[in-house]
């Protein structure tokens, strides 16, 4: 029973308290510059494929029009 509670206890505390939050900082922010480029990276992509859709739809009522 007593390593139960001390894991309960254990597994409470957070990863980013006391003495580590100065380390996790810089990984942090490697962590949002990281997902700024992928958002950045993965919006000319999507917007392209926007663009080919209605390309494609033009296409097709076009082509059931005609």
């Amino acid at each position: 029973m007593e390593e139960v509670l001390s894991a309960k206890s254990v597994m409470q505390q957070s990863l980013f308290s006391g003495e580590d939050a100065a380390p996790a900082e810089p990984m942090m922010q490697a962590l949002q510059v990281a997902e700024a480029r992928w958002r950045a990276g993965a919006a000319v992509p999507l917007g392209l494929a926007g663009v080919a859709l209605l390309a494609a739809i033009v296409a097709l009522s076009v082509v059931l029009a005609g």
